[in-house]
């Protein structure tokens, strides 16, 4: 088990990897992230290193971000998977989270707050399951 956490972010627009990494980095500096910008990369990442977690986009150009969690869980890969998404649309929303996805959030209604305890505390709990 690495020190620090790994966590994976896919999304196709670097303005909002930098957005997530500033909120991330303020309050959960420990974290290491590693961005990907594209389906084919985001795929290539999860199947060759060990991550905790997963920030993916859901809409990632003619792919979508389900697809990555439908592998990560194909796989059994043990990953908490968390979206966060300009598209504020709850159906979408809900068949995210019965895909498996821990949580969803939307660009435009962020607290970053709320969603580093939720990845604080995500972290916390994976680690502790794998020790």
């Amino acid at each position: 088990m690495r020190e620090n956490p790994w966590v994976l972010i896919v999304d196709d627009d670097q303005q909002d990897y930098y957005f997530i990494e500033e909120i991330i980095h303020e309050k959960i500096p420990e974290v290491q992230l590693h961005y990907r910008n594209s389906f084919n990369s985001g795929m290539s990442a999860i199947k060759s290193t060990e991550y905790q977690m997963a920030i993916l986009d859901y809409d990632l150009g003619i792919k979508k971000g389900n697809e990555i969690l439908e592998a990560i869980k194909a796989a059994d890969q043990k990953i908490t998977v968390v979206f966060i998404s300009g598209n504020n649309n709850p159906k979408i929303a809900e068949q995210l989270k019965s895909a498996g996805a821990a949580a969803v959030f939307h660009k435009d209604e962020l607290d970053s707050n709320q969603f580093c305890d939720f990845i604080q505390g995500s972290l916390r709990n994976s680690s502790t399951a794998q020790s």
